[in-house]
This record gives structure tokens, C-alpha cells and sequence, in this order.
């Protein structure tokens, strides 16, 4: 991993903060078909489960030109903000929600401070 920030939170364990990109990129697998199909729902599926079950998604974009990887996914974030809404752990399907959670829990050190405002890809 690339982002050696790590700020603490109320379990004493210290947890990576990843901002998230602004925009699906271009290879996303979140983005859809002109019939609003997955373009590919084989690896779309995988992402899903594991953002729910086990971590978020870093966008794999920068790594097709080279780059480093050091943002999350956004099209991953949003399938997290909406399953996280339903489920009732964030009030809203949105970043600040997602922030206030994060905050509340601990895993953050500011409530206001949102990771997300930065250029896609």
C-alpha cells in the first residue's frame, strides 16, 4: 500500500484513510451498458461482496498507466453507501454520512473532514 497516513480511532488499532475518487473512471467495473448492464458483472459481483464483507475497493485505474494506486473506487464507495443506508448503519447514501459514521465510531478524527474532493483519473 502506498498512503502510510494512518490515524487513530477508538479501538487502539490504527486504520488506513484512503480518499475516494470524485468519478467512476473509465474501466470502472461499476459502469453500465447503454441497456444499464454491468459491462463486466462477472468481476462487478466479486467487488460487491467483498466491499461489503471484508474492505473497501482502491481503484485499479492508476495501475493500467503505471501509477500508484491511492484512491478508492468510486463506483465500489457508492454500492457501499447504498447497502450501508438500507441496512440502516449510515442515515443517508452519501460521503458525509459515511464520514459522521466513521467519526462517531471513532475511525475518524473529524466529523467534517471528507477525503472525497479529489480529480478522477
Amino acid at each position: 500500500m502506498t498512503n502510510k497516513r494512518q490515524p487513530p480511532n477508538n479501538t487502539g488499532k490504527k486504520s488506513l484513510t484512503y480518499p475516494v475518487m470524485k468519478a467512476k473512471c473509465a474501466t470502472c467495473p461499476f459502469r453500465t451498458d447503454e441497456r444499464g448492464q454491468y459491462v463486466c458483472p462477472d468481476v462487478t459481483k466479486r467487488v460487491m461482496q467483498r466491499v461489503v464483507s471484508e474492505a473497501s475497493q482502491i481503484c485499479h485505474h492508476p495501475q493500467l498507466s503505471g501509477k500508484q494506486e491511492t484512491h478508492l473506487c468510486r463506483g465500489a464507495r457508492d454500492f457501499q453507501l447504498e447497502i450501508f443506508h438500507r441496512l440502516g448503519v449510515i442515515d443517508a447514501p452519501t460521503d458525509a454520512a459515511w464520514q459522521r459514521r466513521l467519526y462517531e465510531s471513532g475511525s475518524a478524527t473529524t466529523p467534517t473532514k471528507s477525503p472525497v474532493n479529489v480529480p478522477t483519473a
